[in-house]
């Protein structure tokens, strides 16, 4: 984590240093914040299932170390833009994404005569930081709406994983296990994104918008660990490497510029 501040903290001095540039365009900035939802996308194991659901009917558990988040996952976006130019077509992005990756799957488990169920969670927060260069590639003044497209350099931090079983029988008793065997470490990546999108005024008396993207990410480009096996599983055992994730993220929010 020591890392991705510093990195983050140098790259803003170097975006924000320009005393001429703040100074000329610092009336054009806006602040965005909202909803943000991010999938897994791909052959990444993160998108596969815990459990080899044949395995469980056979009275093992044996695990094929997915991440089990098909779903959509869910969080929020918050971010500054400044433009570099004076008619405000490229523009500095700085902002912090959080997404919460929340997984769950309930089997029905087989041994003989008996059954019981056996529910599975797996949890960790994605937390990343980002910056990058935003250039608008469509203006409809009449409607005050803009159309832009940018690439953006991203670091992420995942900290650590819940991964945990509880066996549910049929009179109502549990039996607790935590899989976190071997248990994953905290990690920190850089990636990229490129990102899509628009924005237009909600209010002809107030300087408020309404922001919108779309983002195409790869979230582990560079620091990658094949000791830790792949970025957004949940356990280490045989893995011998770390694929890149890729994800897509969709945004919908509230900004306000400030304007001359």
């Amino acid at each position: 984590m020591k890392k991705a501040i510093t990195i983050i903290a140098l790259v803003l001095i170097f975006l924000l240093g320009g005393n001429e540039v703040k100074s000329q365009y610092t009336m054009n900035y806006s602040i965005s914040g909202g909803l943000a939802i991010m999938n897994v996308i791909g052959k990444n194991p993160a998108a596969l299932p815990f459990v080899n659901k044949e395995d469980l009917h056979n009275g093992n558990y044996i695990f094929t170390y997915g991440g089990s988040f098909q779903e959509t996952q869910s969080g929020f976006d918050v971010n500054f833009r400044m433009p570099i130019d004076e008619s405000d077509k490229i523009r500095i992005p700085i902002g912090l994404e959080y997404i919460f990756f929340r997984a769950k799957e309930l089997d029905r488990v087989i041994t003989g005569d008996a059954s019981h169920d056996f529910l599975t969670i797996n949890k960790f927060d994605l937390m990343t930081l980002y910056t990058g260069l935003h250039y608008v590639i469509f203006k409809y003044p009449e409607y005050d709406i803009n159309v832009y497209t940018g690439f953006e350099l991203r670091a992420t931090y995942l900290g650590f994983n819940t991964f945990h079983g509880t066996e549910i029988f049929k009179d109502g008793s549990t039996i607790e296990h935590d899989l976190n065997d071997p248990k994953k470490t905290d990690a920190f990546r850089i990636g990229t994104s490129i990102k899509l999108g628009g924005e237009g005024r909600l209010s002809k008396s107030q300087n408020v918008y309404a922001n919108w993207f779309f983002a195409l990410t790869a979230l582990n480009v560079i620091g990658t660990e094949k000791s830790r096996g792949e970025f957004l599983t949940p356990i280490t055992a045989l893995e011998t490497r770390e694929r890149t994730a890729f994800t897509y993220q969709i945004a919908f929010q509230v900004q306000y510029k400030f304007t001359e």
